[in-house]
């Protein structure tokens, strides 16, 4: 039964591992994309400055606009709202945690003493109770 339960539980790690993968592939590829086309937005925009105001005062413009961005959005990351942590639901999760404490003191006791049937048994359940405390958490 234990090994039934490893092989679904390999199974999904291996499918969201791939998955995330596949996301991160994807999105750095995106942002190289956009990379590039920033690029050359503002390489088109430099030479229209240019064409108006000049080499220098296009340059001073360009370069002021990205200072003035960048200088927006590490005010944003730094001093953006501050967010508060979820409350922790103590009542409603205590029953989980009694049963998730209750397995592992079985499979301790098992492992000290008990025999091997009893300890595969002992660690399915703490194996279980793990699972289901952890998706209501």
């Amino acid at each position: 039964m234990l090994g039934l339960v490893l092989k679904v539980l390999q199974g999904g790690v291996q499918r969201r591992v791939h998955k995330i993968t596949v996301m991160l592939a994807l999105t750095l590829a995106g942002v190289l994309c956009l990379a590039v086309a920033s690029g050359f937005a503002l390489a088109l925009l430099t030479l229209w400055l240019q064409s108006i105001y000049g080499t220098t005062i296009a340059l001073a413009i360009v370069a002021a606009g990205c200072g003035g961005v960048g200088l927006i959005l590490l005010a944003v990351a730094f001093w953006g709202p501050a967010r508060r942590p979820r409350p922790l639901q103590h009542d409603a999760v205590t029953p989980e945690i009694e049963a998730a404490k209750r397995s592992f003191d079985e499979a301790m006791a098992a492992m000290q003493q008990g025999s091997r049937e009893s300890m595969l048994a002992a660690l399915s359940l703490a194996l279980v109770a793990g699972i289901v405390l952890a998706r209501k958490l």
